[in-house]
C-alpha cells in the first residue's frame, strides 16, 4: 500500500510537500487519500467507466456540467488536484454544474450563494495569484472565512 504522500508524488510531481502547496493543502485538510486518489484517477481518464464509478458522486457532476465552470476549472489538468480533494467547493461557488447536469432548483442555489461569492472575489482581490494559489485561496475562504466543513476531509 502506498503511503499519503507516494500517492500525491504520483500525480502532483516530485517536489517536496514543503515546497507544494496543493500537497500541503490536502495533507493539513486532513482530505482522504484514497477516495481522492480515486478522484484523480478518474479525471486523468474520463473515458473510463470503470474508474468513473469509484470517483466520488459530485466529481462526477462537476465532470458531466464542467462548460458550465470558469476557465481555471474548465478542461486544465492543473485543476484536477483541486477538484478531486474539494468536490464540495467547486459545486458551492459553482452551483451552475448543476443546472448542466439538469438540477432545476438553481435559482434556489443561486441566491444563497451570491452573497458569499461576492465575498470571496473581494477576499481574492488581495492577493496575486496564479491558477493554484487561487483556488488555494478559494478553498481557505470557504473553510476559514464562511466556517464550512470539507466534504472529503477525515475530521
Amino acid at each position: 500500500m502506498e503511503s499519503n504522500k507516494q500517492v500525491l508524488r504520483k500525480f502532483l510531481g516530485k517536489s517536496p510537500v514543503i515546497l507544494d502547496t496543493r500537497k500541503r493543502s490536502i495533507l493539513k485538510d486532513r482530505i482522504k487519500i484514497e477516495t481522492w486518489q480515486k478522484n484523480m484517477e478518474y479525471l486523468e481518464n474520463e473515458n473510463s467507466w470503470g474508474k468513473r464509478e469509484a470517483a466520488h458522486p459530485l466529481v462526477q457532476t462537476i465532470i458531466d456540467g464542467e462548460f458550465a465552470l470558469p476557465p481555471m476549472l474548465y478542461r486544465s489538468t492543473d485543476r484536477n488536484w483541486f477538484i478531486a480533494a474539494y468536490p464540495d467547493v467547486v459545486m458551492y461557488f459553482y452551483p451552475t454544474v448543476d443546472l448542466a447536469v439538469g438540477n432545476k432548483d438553481l435559482y434556489t442555489k443561486t441566491q444563497e450563494v451570491e452573497d458569499d461569492y461576492q465575498k470571496m472575489l473581494d477576499y481574492l482581490d488581495q492577493f496575486q495569484l496564479n491558477q493554484t494559489l487561487t483556488l488555494f485561496y478559494i478553498k481557505k475562504f470557504y473553510k476559514e472565512v464562511l466556517g464550512r466543513g470539507l466534504l472529503l476531509s477525515e475530521n
